[in-house]
């Protein structure tokens, strides 16, 4: 015999084919009840709830409301047209991953635990989500720098979301990872045995001016001749403009030695009616990943390896190396981040790999002090 309900006082009541008690009440200015469900079988509670939302004010009543029709797609619209009218370059792939994970999802009811959660299964499974090229982007497990890409760009969609759209939110913690320096370091020694191969004269040069100068592939492959700033018919820097930059401010490196001979030269060797500074017959550099593959295998260096895959050296560790060479030298990070682009020091950290000679050469530093001071 099919259990019946029990019969619930004024004000509470059951659906049908549901166990979960709902409730009625009437707001002011409205003739019809709102009916909405207390979220638990439990009388006691569901009496409290009732009682709640009597006694809750009409602003706090809209304001709950809005906070609830809010979602975290919402918020990532709101993100996306901020970066457009800023100018800033946003990394799709992030927002459509928040998107697919997150996207329904009232950010009133995002929750630490929830983002724990999906912060584990990155670093477990990878990031997934529909519009991913699974041929350039294949489904791996990222690092905890990933997460914290991923997690800013949230935090940033939640905030505008705040500001602009008036939503009170209760405070929320973000997982931080903590960040290795990323990249594998070639020593000078190594590059310059690997350049000699790359026999082509605009990308030995392209790849030379990345070691030297540590600017971005993206960015230094795009310079245009406007770009180069001569006087008395030398060159002595390259200005780039806020769009040319990925964080959308002005950037300006000096030229000094070797890489003032080679932008010199290219400089020379300009073609008429080519923008590019780095061209092949007017047409711009495409990847150099079969180049540089073959460049460091033809060096014969021992253990050395080209290719993400086999754990060796890519054509963007050159600007690691870059970084790394630059801290070596002592040179400030304010300083150096001037030259790489960097916009925060917590990026500009992740780019340098401390040395063993660097480490080596601070404790013989301190060991004579120490030796000094005993006398």
């Amino acid at each position: 015999m099919k259990k019946s309900k029990s019969k619930l006082p004024s004000g509470l009541f059951y659906r049908k084919r549901s166990a979960v008690i709902w409730c009625w009440y009437y707001v002011k200015g409205s003739n019809q009840p709102t009916k909405e469900s207390t979220g638990t079988t439990d009388l006691d509670e569901a009496k409290r709830f009732r009682a709640a939302r009597l006694a809750e004010h009409p602003t706090a009543r809209t304001e709950r409301l809005t906070r609830e029709k809010v979602t975290t797609a919402d918020a990532l619209a709101l993100y996306e047209k901020d970066c457009a009218d800023h100018g800033v370059q946003r990394h799709e792939g992030r927002v459509q991953a928040l998107r697919h994970a997150l996207g329904p999802i009232p950010l009133a009811e995002l929750t630490r635990a929830r983002l724990d959660e999906l912060c584990r299964t990155w670093r477990t499974v990878g990031v997934d989500y529909p519009e991913r090229n699974k041929k350039l982007h294949r489904l791996r497990a990222v690092t905890g720098a990933t997460c914290n890409r991923l997690m800013a760009t949230l935090g940033r969609a939640r905030t505008l979301a705040m500001d602009k759209l008036g939503v009170e939110l209760p405070r929320l913690t973000f997982p931080k990872f903590h960040e290795e320096p990323a990249g594998r370091y070639v020593s000078p020694s190594d590059f310059y045995a690997i350049l000699p191969h790359i026999t082509h004269p605009t990308k030995h040069a392209f790849v030379e001016l990345l070691y030297l100068l540590g600017i971005r592939p993206g960015q230094l492959k795009s310079t245009e001749t406007s770009n180069v700033r001569v006087e008395n018919g030398k060159p002595v820097a390259l200005v780039y403009k806020p769009a040319q930059v990925k964080q959308r401010v002005p950037h300006e490196v000096p030229l000094v030695g070797r890489a003032q001979e080679v932008v010199a030269e290219l400089w020379k060797a300009r073609q008429l009616g080519c923008r590019l500074l780095f061209h092949v017959n007017g047409k711009p550099l495409r990847e150099l990943k079969t180049e540089w593959h073959q460049a460091v295998e033809a060096s014969g260096i021992e253990g050395l390896k080209a290719g993400r895959k086999a754990g060796g050296i890519v054509l963007y560790n050159l600007r690691h190396s870059c970084l790394t060479n630059l801290a070596a030298a002592g040179v400030p990070d304010s300083t150096a981040r001037a030259i790489s682009g960097h916009k925060t020091d917590s990026a500009h950290r992740r780019y340098v790999i401390t040395q063993t000679s660097a480490k080596a050469a601070a404790l013989a530093a301190m060991t004579e002090a120490v030796t000094q001071a005993r006398g």
